[in-house]
């Protein structure tokens, strides 16, 4: 496979993304599929059959991993592709650990089998993912992403009214998967990432269910901890860790530090720096717990931790553009470049961080020289 790619596509191919490896009998003629030993496996080559064999294999290999038969699941030959490339390929982008790579691999496709608003975010999930690999038909597929978007949200909202054990473990699974999607599809910066500009009603689908899925899923949280899925429970709580308090003072003394003098032209009313320091004090606690965790402070950290915790009055600040609002959201991007490596959020730091700054006068520039400093060496 690694020639073919260069001499057939010009590059090398990247394994478990482009190709993958799979199991085969030491004896085999030809290119039969039938000598692959893994039927599973075998749908990794449906794009050389017909679109019939296509969907058939696709869907034998979604109803082996959901133990059961399911043709009566609405899945055209595209869509059967979708799932698979989900579980083979981009469920590995968005897992952290082995046992959450488990999860989505092998615990969340039975769910999607049983709730259509997970499997239209899978689908779409899957959609973005080949988008991003530049896909040849990037604008059907796009448009494929964009449907199963669009059709996974009133599902969900629906199925949020009527919660039992398994579907709030499809609505555990969906919610990060909403982050994934969201980000992957819609432009988050024009909306500064945690809100939308001059609308602090309506926040960011991702965002609202960071900041009240714990009430919403309160009921179930003892057995979500016990359940199949208690790997991913981790994007929802704070690590326990042993965090520096030199660390955590450092970047609290620094950010009080870029509150204006009250005495000055540009000084804030005391609600408003009262509500500045509270959020200060969280994004320091934050990068704190960045530096105990170091490599094991995970992409969910990164994007539940400080949104989960600063209050409404800070959003609606936020969302008025409130020039101590923007300041902390531009050093939040420092934590946010550490999301560079993955595809959903490719330069979205840097084009946060330069929203930021167009919405701040020059009189608030140096208060960011430290972010556009840090993230710009990622591009240096």
């Amino acid at each position: 496979m690694k020639r073919h790619w260069v001499s057939s596509h010009g590059c090398a191919g990247r394994e478990n993304e482009d190709w993958y490896p799979v199991p085969m009998q030491t004896f085999f003629r030809g290119n039969l599929l039938s000598y692959f030993t893994d039927p599973c496996l075998n749908s990794t080559n449906a794009a050389c059959s017909s679109p019939t064999k296509r969907l058939t294999t696709a869907k034998v290999f979604l109803s082996t991993l959901c133990k059961e038969r399911l043709y009566a699941v609405d899945l055209d030959t595209h869509d059967a592709l979708l799932f698979q490339h989900f579980v083979m390929s981009t469920s590995t982008t968005i897992a952290t650990d082995e046992s959450t790579k488990e999860v989505w691999q092998k615990v969340v496709p039975p769910l999607a089998g049983r709730f259509d608003f997970l499997m239209h975010a899978i689908l779409a999930c899957a959609a973005l993912h080949l988008v991003h690999l530049d896909h040849p038909n990037r604008s059907a597929i796009l448009m494929k992403a964009i449907t199963h978007f669009d059709a996974a949200l009133p599902l969900y909202r629906s199925t949020l009214a009527k919660l039992q054990d398994e579907s709030a473990e499809a609505i555990l699974a969906f919610a990060q998967l909403l982050a994934v999607n969201s980000f992957a599809l819609q432009d988050e910066n024009e909306q500064l990432l945690l809100v939308r500009l001059h609308n602090v009603e309506d926040l960011p689908a991702w965002l609202y269910f960071a900041r009240n899925g714990c009430e919403v899923l309160s009921e179930f949280w003892d057995h979500l901890e016990q359940g199949p899925l208690k790997s991913l429970i981790a994007a929802w709580e704070e690590p326990l860790v042993s965090i520096s308090h030199d660390v955590k003072s450092k970047w609290s003394d620094y950010l009080l530090s870029l509150i204006p003098p009250p005495a000055s032209a540009n000084a804030w009313p005391q609600e408003v720096v009262q509500v500045y320091t509270n959020a200060a004090t969280s994004l320091s606690h934050t990068f704190s717990i960045a530096d105990a965790l170091d490599a094991q402070f995970t992409s969910w950290h990164i994007l539940f931790i400080w949104p989960m915790e600063v209050s409404t009055e800070f959003i609606t600040l936020l969302s008025a553009c409130h020039p101590g609002m923007l300041i902390l959201v531009a050093h939040y991007c420092i934590l946010l470049r550490q999301l560079e490596t993955v595809w959903y959020f490719k330069g979205r730091a840097k084009d946060l961080l330069d929203t930021v700054k167009s919405h701040l006068g020059e009189e608030y520039h140096h208060c960011i020289a430290l972010p556009m400093r840090e993230v710009a060496n990622l591009y240096t």
